[in-house]
């Protein structure tokens, strides 16, 4: 009888999180299942739009030039995110997509993707972490108008 109630217990929380498991090493949020969505992602997370079949990788900041919280600048700085795109035939993709500067949107396939926002916001002589990182991005249909633009 306990054995039981430790494996319907197991299994109650695998299913409570379904949502999120592994593949190729990559935490894969599957919580956004159809377009348009805005989804939130740290470095090396993806996520799976598997009625689309295509994957979004947020691999990494690769630069970092908005002026920080507590400094005057003449110029507001930029934030790159590369990104990675795949398909289920496997065809791969990578752009990466700015905050301030061209390009800020991306088309893959049938996807538009923009960079929404990046953070955390830089602060003066706090250095940020390359984990902490977080971009939000919209997902749309390619041609919808549900991809807003800057």
């Amino acid at each position: 009888m306990r054995s039981s109630f430790f494996l319907l217990l197991t299994l109650f929380i695998a299913c409570c999180n379904i949502d999120n498991f592994l593949i190729d090493d990559l935490l894969v949020d599957t919580s956004t299942r159809s377009l348009p969505a805005e989804v939130q992602l740290h470095p090396g997370q993806s996520v799976l739009f598997p009625h689309e079949g295509y994957t979004i990788i947020f691999e990494k900041v690769t630069a970092d030039s908005r002026c920080p919280i507590g400094v005057q600048c003449v110029w507001a700085g930029d934030g790159a995110a590369k990104l990675k795109f795949k398909d289920t035939a496997d065809a791969v993709s990578e752009d990466t997509l700015h905050t301030t500067l061209e390009p800020q949107s991306v088309q893959f396939q049938q996807l538009d993707i923009r960079l929404k926002s990046l953070e955390p916001y830089p602060v003066y002589n706090e250095p940020t972490d390359p984990s902490e990182y977080v971009v939000t991005l919209e997902i749309s249909q390619a041609g919808t108008d549900s991809l807003k633009t800057k």
